[in-house]
């Protein structure tokens, strides 16, 4: 009896050390952040999402908590993205299992508004009452390597510019020394004219 109670008892030990190490797994923070009036505070852990007011300075009264079990639309889990817009209803949240969609909820009716795919993982999301703008990775060396590539075409334009320039200074010079042969054909032509004028005088006489 006493080897079977022991038994037992470790195995309750056990369990409850299962137990601590899931709910303290369910309760892991991933991300931390205020919204843009600093009136309400969004936690996002391994299972969802919390959201507290911050109306009172001495508790954190909780608004929403959003599990990846219950029950709706909105529903999301590993959540390292979680912001809110001022004081509205409307949240952002991604998740760590789609880190290239970026889903906005209405956390009060528990419903899902609408969601965006990107080509590359969001590192933030920046929101205000107009503009919903996430960072991606990459994005800005993408803008970068765009940049140069333009700069590179705009230099092989002027590049070419400069090679049409020189080809029309060239066609210039050959067009003076065209017009230089012509004046010296001319002149040509007038010295015969003048030495056959000059020879056949003297003929005469």
């Amino acid at each position: 009896m006493s080897d079977r109670s022991a038994t037992v008892g470790s195995e309750a030990e056990l369990g409850g050390m299962n137990n601590t190490q899931e709910e303290e797994q369910l309760d892991e923070v991933r991300c931390a952040s205020f919204n843009q009036d600093f009136t309400s505070l969004c936690v996002g852990t391994v299972n969802g999402y919390q959201i507290y007011d911050l109306a009172k300075s001495d508790e954190l009264q909780l608004q929403c908590h959003n599990r990846s079990g219950s029950k709706g639309q909105s529903a999301v889990s590993n959540c390292f993205i979680v912001q809110r817009l001022y004081s509205s209803s409307l949240v952002a949240v991604v998740s760590e299992d789609h880190p290239r969609k970026l889903c906005v909820n209405h956390f009060k009716k528990n419903s899902h508004i609408c969601s965006y795919t990107y080509l590359t993982s969001i590192l933030n999301v920046l929101l205000n009452r107009e503009v919903c703008s996430p960072c991606l990775v990459l994005q800005l060396l993408v803008v970068v390597y765009l940049v140069v590539q333009l700069l590179v075409v705009v230099y092989l334009v002027l590049q070419l510019l400069v090679v049409v320039y020189l080809v029309l200074q060239l066609l210039v010079v050959v067009y003076l020394v065209l017009q230089l042969l012509i004046v010296l054909y001319l002149v040509l032509q007038l010295l015969i004219v003048v030495l056959c004028t000059s020879f056949y005088s003297c003929y005469l006489m």
